[in-house]
């Protein structure tokens, strides 16, 4: 639909989950079936499936889709946009989630161990950033933004792994982030807040 609400309109028929908009076309996974990755015509034509993978926390970059492999104990897999050449990037004991593919590194919650790990995206040099993070990550710039898996507030950490930092004693789901201010529900889910990445101001309920 319109940024105003207007002209809304039925692209598919399937509950859709992970739906990101590349140039002519949409990613997404079909929850009707097990989450089965695939894409579509911005208009919705040209429905194709890309895999029969359950397909979780996918990013389209370059060309690839990254994606969190629930077929395979929730590992990391990345496809062609064409569903070709499938590769597994880590075959050790991970369950991981919300991906974000910055470059050439995935950065990942392994739910193992509640701790953050970045890896290159064709499979090498796997790293812990740090520890106690509990989910709903984004990333800008230069900063990790999280909820914390032991305090429950909202923190952020260097993508090298430093000054890892409480900004709030509040929600820390469903975290996005423009410009300066991060946006995220409030307690309960009621209402919305908005927060300065540094924590310095709050708005909302």
């Amino acid at each position: 639909m319109r940024l105003d609400g207007s002209e809304k309109s039925s692209l598919n028929s399937n509950q859709s989950a992970f739906v990101s908009v590349v140039g002519d076309w949409i990613y997404f996974s079909n929850r009707d079936e097990d989450y089965h990755l695939y894409k579509m015509k911005i208009d919705g034509s040209l429905l194709q499936k890309l895999s029969d993978d359950s397909c979780q926390y996918s990013n389209e970059v370059g060309g690839w889709i990254y994606y969190q492999n629930n077929s395979d104990s929730g590992k990391i897999y990345k496809i062609r946009t064409d569903g070709t050449e499938k590769t597994k990037l880590d075959d050790t004991e991970i369950s991981s989630s919300y991906l974000n593919v910055i470059g050439d590194k995935i950065y990942y919650l392994d739910n193992n161990n509640n701790s953050i790990y970045r890896i290159n995206t064709n499979g090498t040099g796997k790293v812990q950033i740090n520890g106690s993070a509990g989910g709903f990550m984004n990333i800008s710039g230069d900063w990790i933004y999280y909820g914390n898996s032991k305090y429950g507030d909202l923190y952020r950490v260097r993508l090298n792994g430093r000054s890892d930092t409480r900004i709030c004693s509040t929600s820390s789901s469903y975290v996005n982030i423009v410009g300066d201010w991060i946006y995220l529900p409030g307690g309960n889910y009621l209402g919305f807040l908005k927060v300065k990445v540094d924590g310095t101001q709050v708005i909302g309920n």
